[in-house]
């Protein structure tokens, strides 16, 4: 099935696996494997209203984001973000970004270029709204000593781009709130006089 294109969420559920991880132990691809299957996801990519005036959906935008991101694609994750997208509160972004500049630099710097590797544990579509509980591991998060962080990713997507993003961390999870605190967020983050 793999060999077919089948991506792994879909053969999880229909080998009727508890976990996604289950089916990736399994699961051998090779790299050319991956490569095409990146190639023909992100080819199918959704470019914002398309010929027709139907836009795709939520759904399919987030796809080609993981697509993306998995792919090491900034041109196509900036291609799905809208020019009117929602301010993101990343402490990177400099006054002079504009919002769209400022979520691209944020996903570039977090996911992409640390090459982060995004697994769906659960999506839910409730009309452009998007909530998405996601484990993310990256090199990124072996620097503070963990392997890998969960959270939530909650996305408004309208007319096939992107119009607010926000990842929301599990902090309950303790290699999240790890990673988190070592950054001075959340409940272990060091208070400003523990800190060097």
């Amino acid at each position: 099935m793999l060999k077919s294109g089948v991506d792994f969420p879909t053969i999880s559920q229909w080998l009727g696996q508890a976990s996604l991880d289950t089916t990736m132990r399994y699961s051998k691809a090779d790299i050319e494997m991956k490569r095409q299957a990146l190639t023909r996801r992100i080819d199918r990519c959704p470019r914002g209203i398309g010929q027709c005036g139907a836009a795709p959906s939520p759904d399919q935008v987030f796809d080609c984001y993981v697509a993306a991101v998995h792919a090491g694609d900034m041109e196509t994750v900036r291609s799905l973000i809208a020019t009117d997208v929602e301010r993101s509160d990343f402490a990177g972004c400099s006054p002079a970004m504009d919002n769209a500049s400022c979520l691209a630099h944020y996903l570039a710097v977090t996911v992409v270029e640390p090459k982060a590797r995004l697994t769906l544990v659960r999506k839910i579509v409730e009309g452009d709204t998007l909530s998405v509980d996601v484990e993310v591991r990256s090199l990124l998060y072996t620097k503070v000593g963990v392997e890998r962080i969960v959270g939530r990713d909650i996305l408004q997507v309208r007319e096939g781009l992107i119009r607010s993003f926000r990842f929301v961390p599990n902090f309950e999870d303790v290699p999240t709130a790890v990673f988190f605190g070592a950054l001075g967020i959340g409940p272990r983050a060091a208070s400003p006089a523990a800190r060097p």
